[in-house]
């Protein structure tokens, strides 16, 4: 008795590792990107970001540059005039393919944007 629970205990970790290890190699790597601009940009844990703190991103440009994906943004709104001085940056330090986008990027919970800027590869 004690063997076959130890058996099934066995079992199922060993379909959640697969599980789990599945969903990390079918990951984007913008989405990995883009998670990591949101725990620099907010300084906390993603799932302890609010809709308050996603609505005050009111600007954001993303590009590819060599193979890195580079985040531009500011709190401000892009025609305001103290706009110039908000604007900061932050690179993803991960490699990133060649190939564009396999799917496009959900902003949605962003509510705030004024302006959203991508290049060609996104």
């Amino acid at each position: 008795m004690v063997i076959a629970i130890a058996a099934l205990i066995t079992i199922a970790l060993l379909i959640y590792q697969i599980y789990t290890a599945s969903l990390v190699m079918n990951a984007s790597r913008f989405s990995i990107a883009f998670r990591d601009f949101l725990l620099e940009v907010y300084d906390k844990p993603v799932l302890a970001i609010n809709d308050e703190d996603f609505a005050k991103i009111k600007y954001l440009r993303i590009e590819r540059i060599k193979s890195c994906y580079h985040f531009t943004y500011s709190f401000e709104d892009y025609n305001e005039e103290e706009f110039q001085s908000t604007i900061k940056t932050w690179t993803c330090q991960e490699y990133i393919s060649n190939a564009p986008c396999d799917q496009a990027p959900d902003f949605s919970m962003l509510t705030g944007l004024t302006r959203i800027a991508m290049d060609e590869h996104m």
